[in-house]
């Protein structure tokens, strides 16, 4: 069953192919959670090593606009974009995707999947859509503007998306949606760099408790 609820998880909701390995089945776990809210879902997925891949064939299979962003929760995991472009990834990592886009990734060796998945449509995130397609199947860099605080305010939003109404999940995915489009650059990169250089360590402190106070308004 658990191996099944993996299979059936990568398939449905994420749109991917899973392959196993020699995992012995009574050794599979699956620890997976979703919420879901009228704007969004959010994914909560701890589930044992293997590789995963959406080929082209699925990726035309899929809602062409809907994207992903995910918060991984335990580094070293891999993954291969359409382009060809190789990433590895750290606890507090954002990757950022469409729900068309191919591309194959695999645990560490010896480690389980552990991240948080949102889900949602483009059209909530009229900044960071374009950045997020044109990129492909991509990492957040670590050094991007604001990637910090795109982390935490991530992992605080996975966290009480449960307890927001509509009104509050439209507010807070709007917030997101700005902060990723800063991290990823683009047409407006100089004006992002700007706004990083602007904002001391202090006020990003200052913002990320605000957020923490105000998160459940």
């Amino acid at each position: 069953q658990r191996v099944s609820l993996v299979r059936d998880t990568a398939f449905n909701l994420f749109n991917l192919e899973v392959n196993l390995g020699a995992a012995e089945p009574g050794l599979v776990t699956a620890d997976i959670h979703i919420a879901r809210g009228p704007l969004a879902s959010v994914i909560d997925v701890n589930t044992s090593w293997s590789v995963v891949e959406r080929t082209r064939a699925r990726a035309k299979a899929a809602a062409s606009n809907n994207l992903m962003v995910y918060l991984i929760k335990q580094g070293g995991s891999w993954f291969q974009n359409e382009r060809g472009q190789e990433f590895r990834t750290s606890a507090g990592s954002v990757v950022v995707g469409s729900q068309d886009a191919a591309y194959k990734a695999a645990a560490a060796p010896g480690q389980d999947w552990s991240f948080h998945a949102l889900s949602v449509s483009e059209h909530l995130f009229p900044f960071a859509a374009d950045r997020i397609r044109q990129g492909g199947f991509q990492l957040v860099p670590a050094h991007a503007p604001l990637n910090r605080l795109l982390s935490s305010y991530l992992a605080l939003f996975c966290q009480d998306f449960p307890k927001l109404d509509k009104s509050s999940t439209a507010a807070s995915l709007k917030a997101l949606d700005h902060l990723l489009a800063a991290a990823l650059g683009g047409k407006d990169a100089r004006e992002h760099e700007l706004l990083a250089h602007t904002v001391s360590g202090e006020r990003c402190r200052a913002a990320l408790k605000f957020i923490e106070d105000h998160m459940e308004f």
